[in-house]
């Protein structure tokens, strides 16, 4: 658990140290921003039955594929999620699959990284502190 803790420290003070760093002005420099737009699809566990049975789907699992978008490699807000049968990149969609996953898994129950389902907040409380420590007026010394 203390490792888990000071993995988390750490990857909380190098976001916040990346993002920082970002925000200082350099004369003509471009900041580089890493983004992610498109789908994904999210494990949510084993194929229900009767899913389980069927020869097309064997060895799959079942799970949401939803809209993206992301940064910095967490996932800051998804939508359209609807359930599916995958196997590595391929899925089925079909809509007795979906209705067979939706019945036996929530949407909450997928499995997402730490980093991907909470950086959001992370990156979230360095952008609020960014802004702060501009807005705030700097003290003068004499």
């Amino acid at each position: 658990m203390r490792s888990r803790n000071k993995l988390l420290s750490l990857c909380v003070a190098l976001t916040a140290f990346v993002l920082c760093s970002l925000c200082y002005a350099r004369p003509a420099a471009a900041i580089p921003i890493f983004y992610q737009t498109g789908e994904d699809i999210f494990e949510a566990g084993p194929l229900p039955p009767p899913l389980d049975k069927d020869s097309k789907l064997a060895g799959g699992k079942a799970g949401y594929k939803c809209q993206v978008f992301g940064l910095f490699w967490a996932y800051m807000y998804w939508w359209d999620c609807h359930g599916v049968a995958f196997q590595g990149e391929s899925y089925n969609s079909e809509p007795a699959v979906s209705a067979a996953v939706e019945k036996k898994y929530t949407q909450s129950s997928t499995q997402m990284s730490t980093w991907g389902a909470y950086g959001r907040f992370v990156i979230a409380l360095a952008l609020i502190g960014v802004v702060i420590s501009r807005v705030l007026p700097k003290k003068k010394t004499d």
